[in-house]
């Protein structure tokens, strides 16, 4: 499986369930890596990165399996004061629709990893690929690792 191909079921599956979730149905904005980010509002950021640098190919000829490793990222941005355990409600929706769970048969998730606060003092957050606007937003983050399996 390519990994454009395991980025498109993770962003179909997350994007499918997210409006059933009590942040989606309270119109929380769901975005992913780089997405412009909304002006106002809470919203949730989703990166899927891939973890590992090379690919592990077991087997012989003709009978290979790969196993190849990633991770979701999981974001959620709330205006300052509007309550810690909001932001980890967020976060855990995420990570709860995809933890242990397989995908296009494939692709395996792990436990999720709890959910870890920061405030954005600064503005910038050396854990996202983006900076926080205006740097107003408290931050909870969590994360679900995976593996993909596939035929070489």
């Amino acid at each position: 499986m390519d990994w454009v191909d395991v980025e498109t079921a993770i962003k179909s599956e997350v994007s499918s369930l997210w409006p059933a979730t009590e942040f989606g149905m309270a119109g929380v904005e769901l975005l992913y890596e780089n997405e412009p980010i909304p002006d106002n509002g809470p919203y949730i950021q989703v990166d899927i990165e891939g973890i590992d640098a090379e690919i592990r190919v077991y087997g012989g000829t003709n009978k290979r399996l790969a196993v190849d490793y990633g991770m979701v990222f999981v974001h959620s941005f709330f205006p300052t004061g509007s309550g810690k355990q909001k932001t980890i409600r967020a976060v855990e929706s995420v990570t709860k629709m995809l933890e242990l769970r397989t995908l296009s048969s494939a692709i395996d998730f792990e436990g999720r990893n709890p959910p870890s606060p920061a405030y954005g003092k600064s503005g910038r957050d050396f854990l996202l690929t983006q900076d926080q606007p205006g740097a107003n937003y408290y931050r909870s983050s969590a994360s679900v690792g995976f593996l993909v399996r596939g035929r070489r």
